[in-house]
C-alpha cells in the first residue's frame, strides 16, 4: 500500500511561506499549525510526543526555499 501524505504533510505543502519562516530548523505540523520548532529534532520529538495523531516532523532546508522562488518567479 503507498503512503499517502498526512493532512498535516499536505497542509503543510500548501503553506510555502511556513517553511520560508522556519528555514534550517525542523518544524512539527499538528492540526494546520506549528506547534514546536528548532534545530534540535530530540527536542522536537520530546515537546509533541503527546500529540495525538503524531505531528508531521520535518526539517526545512534552503533547497525547499529555492524550489518556492523558482515555482512563483519563473
Amino acid at each position: 500500500m503507498p503512503n499517502t501524505p498526512t493532512k498535516d504533510y499536505s497542509w503543510l505543502a500548501s503553506h510555502p511561506e511556513i517553511e520560508e519562516k522556519y528555514l534550517g530548523e525542523w518544524i512539527a505540523v499538528h492540526d494546520g499549525q506549528v506547534i514546536a520548532h528548532g534545530r534540535d529534532l530530540d527536542r522536537i520529538i520530546k515537546e509533541t510526543s503527546q500529540q495525538d495523531p503524531p505531528p508531521h516532523i520535518s526539517y526545512v532546508e534552503e533547497a525547499v526555499l529555492a524550489a518556492y522562488a523558482l515555482r512563483f518567479f519563473l
